[in-house]
């Protein structure tokens, strides 16, 4: 890997990212967790009745605390970081929100299904258990009971078709795959990395676009192997020991019914 030039954007970033360091942070998403900050960790991770909605104005890059570890910069390095946020906060970032947004709101589904499945199947345990032993007792609590287990099945039932004819795992999934390497190709084209390292200007903002669309539509521009980069096998040459004969083209019948109609 080259190294870039002094003073410029992205020899400024490495510089103060490797003075900064990188601190034990929590992942960054748009969608709030306030409410739950002094939460234990396990408790965090339960489910929303109510998902919070996404922070407004939510960006990958605080421009405020990048500004003040940017603070010896140069001028033109730290110019040219803004115009590249600015186009990263048009063309990727409006992607990556609907992505992760959907993302978050696939997992909080999956987690309340999985959730709901647990308690069905405690309450299903526990009646069964007060139905066995019920039964010599008291058996008036006996079509009681199988009446209440019998709305446990329904709604474990319920459930299941819900979760099984769209999955929330699968959506989960497809979007957070999608918001991270949106993430990714954010930071990418910030630190000028390849494919933006050997472009500039127009070409390089109209190639941030392009990928960016194409990785909000599930194409990954990474994981694409060209056709015309993979090496066709040639069939190597007949060995000088090989005993195979070589073929020998039979004679053409026009050729033989000219020589029968000469004589």
């Amino acid at each position: 890997m080259t190294t870039p030039p002094a003073g410029s954007k992205q020899s400024e970033l490495m510089r103060r990212t490797s003075e900064v360091g990188t601190p034990n942070m929590p992942l960054v998403s748009q969608t709030s967790r306030k409410l739950r900050e002094r939460w234990p960790e396990w408790m965090q991770q339960l489910p929303y009745l109510r998902l919070p909605p996404p922070k407004e104005g939510f960006s990958l890059i605080d421009r405020v605390e990048m500004r003040k570890i940017l603070e010896g910069a140069t001028p033109q390095a730290l110019a040219a970081i803004e115009k590249d946020l600015d186009h990263l906060e048009k063309e990727l970032m409006p992607f990556f929100a609907k992505r992760d947004a959907e993302a978050s709101l696939q997992q909080n589904r999956y987690r309340t299904v999985q959730i709901g499945f647990i308690l069905l199947s405690m309450v299903a345990t526990v009646l069964g258990s007060v139905l066995a032993l019920t039964t010599g007792s008291a058996p008036w609590m006996v079509p009681y009971l199988a009446f209440a287990e019998t709305v446990v099945a329904l709604l474990a039932t319920f459930l299941a078709t819900l979760s099984g004819r769209e999955s929330p795992m699968g959506l989960w999934l497809k979007n957070r795959q999608r918001a991270e390497s949106l993430r990714r190709e954010f930071f990418r084209f910030l630190m000028d990395l390849p494919p933006y390292s050997d472009l500039d200007g127009y070409r390089r903002r109209m190639l941030l676009s392009e990928r960016a669309a194409r990785i909000n539509e599930g194409q990954y521009p990474d994981e694409t192997i060209s056709i015309a980069s993979t090496p066709s096998v040639v069939k190597p040459p007949p060995s000088a020991n090989s005993t195979t004969m070589p073929s020998v083209k039979p004679p053409s019948t026009n050729t033989t019914n000219n020589s029968a109609a000469g004589r």
